[in-house]
């Protein structure tokens, strides 16, 4: 038995976290390509491999089917992945002659060649694509043996990508975020300056006292004369 989602209901269930060991939900927006990369934590080129339906427990404690499959992975253009071979999911298949169909969804083929942008890694070591069919994007080459991009995440451009000038989007935008968050400099990276080579305040400086005889003489002449006048008030009291 096969139960189909109508297509108007979707974004309604898909955005929500339908499996609680998924770490980020997935979402169904036809948006700019440049966007959809900026906004894919990771960016993958692989091969589709074999894949197999499970029932995986949502937080609504309602089981479903997600379908698997195997990406070896030929290159990593954005963020990181630990092994070589993972497994991305969708929401639906078939399995214990019972199953469900999702619009929207990516379909694969095995061997096939295709870039994909998706999540971060889930409780259960699998990636949800970023953004369900518009994700895929298959790679073939053009007349003058250039890779190209073709799929649904495409079709609002109004030119063609390849992967040459995906690889250059990434980088341009890698840079650019760079630039809007510099990092501070470290503590131990700090070169402390002695307080004695800083230039004191005026109010931080003392008083120098100028070394000249004139000065010395007048200090003579006025001691001389405190003690004349004290000599003068005591013969005055006898």
């Amino acid at each position: 038995m096969l139960f189909k989602i109508p297509f108007f209901t979707l974004s309604l269930i898909v955005p929500i976290n339908l499996c609680n060991t998924s770490a980020s939900a997935t979402s169904f927006i036809d948006q700019p390509f440049p966007e959809q990369i900026q906004e894919s934590p990771i960016v993958i080129r692989g091969t589709i491999g074999d894949n197999s339906v499970q029932w995986v427990e949502g937080i609504d404690h309602v089981r479903r089917p997600f379908t698997y499959y195997d990406i070896e992975i030929s290159e990593v253009l954005k963020g990181k992945v630990s092994e070589p071979i993972i497994k991305i999911r969708e929401l639906g298949g078939t399995k214990d002659g019972l199953g469900m169909e999702v619009p929207g969804t990516a379909k694969f083929e095995l061997k096939e060649d295709v870039i994909l942008t998706i999540n971060e890694i889930n409780g259960d070591n699998s990636y949800d694509l970023k953004n369900m069919i518009m994700s895929k994007f298959n790679i073939k080459k053009d007349e003058n043996n250039e890779e190209i991009l073709i799929g649904a995440g495409l079709n609002s451009e109004n030119k063609s990508w390849t992967l040459s000038a995906l690889r250059e989007l990434i980088r341009l935008q890698k840079t650019k975020e760079n630039k809007k968050s510099p990092t501070s400099p470290k503590p131990d990276n700090i070169q402390m300056i002695p307080s004695i080579l800083l230039p004191q305040s005026k109010s931080d400086q003392k008083p120098q006292v100028v070394n000249n005889p004139i000065n010395w003489l007048l200090i003579i002449i006025g001691c001389i004369g405190l003690l004349m006048i004290w000599f003068f008030v005591q013969k005055l009291r006898k």
